[in-house]
């Protein structure tokens, strides 16, 4: 899959998908890189995520997980349809790899 960005289906950077090698940055998910969300409604989900994503910044990790699990949809959707398109820092985002646990979880790129 292709990153997602702003306004650009491909990604600001033309489509760069994590892992290719240009950024050098780890994509593998472990408990400190992943927000999770399961049991969230979404308007509750936000305030948790924008803590997790400062945090994140401040600790260098610039990928980051959100499990959102299946469930509805409601949140995954909101998350990736409403929130990060307009989130301060995100740079990219994407559903995460199947080694990563696939469309359960979306992963973040922060600046």
């Amino acid at each position: 899959p292709k990153w997602e960005s702003v306004g650009e289906s491909e990604g600001a950077d033309g489509g760069s998908v994590i892992g290719g090698g240009n950024r050098g940055t780890s994509s593998v998910r472990v408990e400190a890189n992943t927000c999770d969300l399961r049991g969230f409604r979404y308007d509750e989900a936000i305030s948790e995520v924008e803590r997790f994503l400062s945090n994140a910044a401040v600790e260098g990790r610039p990928i980051n997980f959100l499990l959102h699990g299946h469930g509805t949809g409601a949140l995954k959707r909101g998350l990736r349809e409403e929130f990060l398109p307009t989130a301060p820092g995100v740079k990219h985002w994407k559903r995460a790899d199947e080694a990563d646990g696939g469309d359960a979880f979306t992963m973040v790129e922060i600046s």
